[in-house]
């Protein structure tokens, strides 16, 4: 296999013939102080003279160069010298064809830059006509050289729609597939059945070929990791020089492939990672107590089955779990009592909040508590994970979980709500069907598995929606989140041609791409780390709860999740407990059993108002507070709601988090 370099040249003599091409259409149409023509020929050689440069072939960027100065001098002259220029460019264009011929060190081309240096120096000539093929050299046949390897330039855009071209030619012909088997299957003749039966194994012969077509054009789509990380590095390193840190950075990336929209959609994501590696995982020399002064800084890629591990390591002091914790309660985004209880886990997973900084001021490299956190959104947008691990006192790893293809991949389908939704294979683990585990995992939000104990969600209640149904649990892990996620019903297995979701669809955040099913219908892909998150979320604060038993406890309806998950961030940062309910339906259920201090409801929900709800918890008890949350300010509503025995009313668009706490702060102790 070749190595990056090589690669990297093999490219180069591909794109180096079409510039060469492009540079003698230019001399064809004359070219002149001044022309369009002259500047194009010149644009090429430049970019030929820079491009040999890069990947080490230096005579031929030296002769580039002396073909500018051999252009320019002859255009200013006004006799560009048209045949001298054609034949130098017929001897490069035939050097690059040959594969096998060592371009470093070439001896001919070295003669001709020699050749060409003299006849710039000499100054210009008459321009003769064009040198015939029998004039060249003897090196330059008239016809093109035969050659194993072959290049040529392509709009990436043209390739990308030629493989969803393809695909969906796929996709339609896989449904014309299953209509034969069907038919086969029902058809009224012996005879038509046989028939029906060739046909459709003619059809599996050609399913086999259209898969190999769809598999290659979707092959030309990768690009190697190697080249991206490597500029990377380059601006790594910089930020280390300019930071006082001695640091070797290394890469490994050899054979691993992605597609070039991923690529580049992970440039960022890993510029924040090795900017925080440089800004806070390496120490500067003098601080390497017991350690080389020299800090060292890995970064490597490795595909593992349909996903691709990029990995981002450093030999510093590593993650400090108190300290991590005493800042996020300083910033406020973390309440005190809860710091104590958090796990290594999930203290590290602290420094991907927005906000979250080591800094108490930003300078030019980081301090501003935005790169992780953006480093995680991008990556997770892209279907991928990130998780970080570290040991005190020896370094610090950040990997990143991509797959290797984002355009298409298999999804488990499941039908929630009425809609489609998509998850990647690699993320789930198991699918649980048995009606009594799934009832128990619902009633008590913990799934036992394997001796452990995962956290339980409702897809419903984090999409904001009332499921009648629950047919299935899917054990998830992303990254190093675990959960156990409700679902309506498990549909089956597809591959799915991705797509970036509708602006409307993704503008709440939780969809991140769309995709068609075999029959045309929609399905969206999720944020699937948040489900997990908030999972977790939920455990961590029953755990709290569990560690504080007298902890007061507030239960928050909203048919919004993302209101509800504002609300219950307040509260659990104010010392709370706190349940949440989708509906009304739901709070009542929950009102049956004992434990509720404080009711928080939204006013307008579906199917049961806050009035109502208010309503029928006034009817049971008078003692229970319960506070309006709503959009609607209105003297009426506010005396309706005081009418049925609200006992504090908050308008969302005067809503903030200090006001929640000051009305909730009248009818429960808060402890933060």
């Amino acid at each position: 296999m070749a190595t990056n370099i090589e690669a990297l040249r093999d490219k180069f003599r591909g794109i180096c013939s079409e510039r060469i091409r492009e540079v003698r259409k230019a001399l064809d149409k004359g070219a002149s102080t001044g022309s369009p023509e002259l500047r194009d020929a010149l644009s090429e050689l430049h970019t030929i003279k820079g491009e040999s440069a890069v990947v080490g072939f230096s005579v031929i960027s030296q002769l580039a160069h002396a073909l500018e100065d051999l252009l320019i001098s002859g255009a200013r002259a006004g006799a560009v010298p048209v045949a001298d220029l054609s034949q130098a460019l017929s001897i490069l264009d035939e050097a690059l064809r040959q594969p096998s011929r060592e371009l470093s060190d070439d001896v001919e081309l070295s003669d001709l830059l020699a050749e060409v240096r003299a006849a710039s120096s000499s100054g210009p000539r008459a321009a003769p006509a064009p040198a015939s093929p029998e004039a060249l050299p003897k090196s330059v046949p008239a016809t093109p050289h035969a050659s194993t390897l072959r290049w040529t330039r392509v709009d990436a855009a043209r390739i990308d729609a030629l493989c969803e071209r393809i695909t969906e030619a796929s996709l339609k012909m896989s449904r014309v597939w299953a209509q034969l088997g069907e038919a086969a299957s029902h058809a009224p003749t012996r005879e038509l059945a046989r028939e029906l039966a060739l046909i459709v194994q003619q059809s599996e012969l050609a399913r086999v070929d259209l898969d190999e077509v769809t598999a290659a054009a979707w092959a030309l789509r990768l690009e190697p990791v190697a080249p991206a990380l490597e500029d990377l590095v380059a601006h790594a390193r910089s930020l280390a020089e300019s930071a006082g840190k001695q640091v070797e950075i290394e890469v490994s990336a050899s054979g691993v492939e992605l597609e070039r929209n991923l690529l580049d959609g992970l440039r960022e994501p890993l510029m924040h990672i090795l900017r925080n590696a440089i800004d806070h995982g390496v120490e500067a020399p003098e601080d390497r107590a017991g350690k080389a002064p020299l800090s060292r800084v890995r970064c490597t890629a490795e595909a593992q089955g349909a996903s691709v591990i990029v990995c981002v390591e450093d030999d510093g002091a590593g993650l400090d779990l108190e300290m991590i914790r005493k800042r996020a309660v300083a910033l406020g985004l973390l309440a005190e009592e809860r710091a104590p209880l958090l796990s290594p886990a999930d203290t590290m997973d602290l420094v991907f909040l927005a906000g979250f900084t080591q800094r108490d001021a930003a300078d030019s490299i980081s301090g501003r508590g935005m790169g992780l956190s953006a480093a995680r959104r991008k990556v997770e947008g892209l279907g991928g994970s990130v998780r970080v691990e570290s040991i005190p006192g020896r370094g610090t790893r950040f990997e990143l979980a991509v797959p290797s293809s984002v355009s298409k991949e298999r999804v488990l389908l499941l039908e929630t709500c009425g809609a489609l939704y998509g998850v990647p294979t690699r993320w789930v683990r198991s699918v649980v069907r048995d009606s009594d585990s799934i009832a128990f995992a619902r009633r008590t939000g913990v799934h036992r598995h394997q001796a452990e104990a995962w956290p339980v969600r409702l897809l419903s209640d984090w999409l904001g929606l009332e499921e009648p149904s629950t047919g299935g649990l899917l054990l998830m892990e992303v990254g190093d989140r675990r959960g156990a996620v409700i679902v309506g019903k498990v549909v089956g297995e597809c591959d799915l041609l991705r797509r970036p979701a509708d602006r409307l669809l993704s503008a709440g955040g939780r969809i991140v791409a769309s995709g068609a099913a075999a029959d045309g219908s929609v399905v969206l892909l999720l944020r699937w780390a948040d489900v997990l998150r908030a999972s977790v979320r939920r455990q961590s604060a029953v755990q709290t709860r569990d560690a504080a038993a007298q902890l007061p406890r507030i239960l928050v309806v909203d048919d919004s999740d993302v209101v509800r998950d504002i609300v219950a961030d307040i509260l659990v940062n104010a010392g709370l407990a706190v349940e949440t309910a989708s509906n009304g339906a739901a709070a009542l259920e929950r009102l049956e059993r004992p434990g509720i201090d404080l009711v928080i409801s939204d006013v307008e929900m579906p199917r049961m108002t806050g009035f109502e709800l208010l309503e029928r918890i006034r009817q049971r008890t008078e003692a229970l507070p319960v506070i309006m949350l709503t959009t609607r300010s209105s003297p009426e509503d506010r005396r309706k709601a005081a009418g049925l025995g609200a006992n504090a009313y908050v308008v969302k668009s005067e809503f903030q988090g200090s006001t929640l706490l000051e009305v909730v702060g009248r009818f429960v102790e808060l402890r933060s």
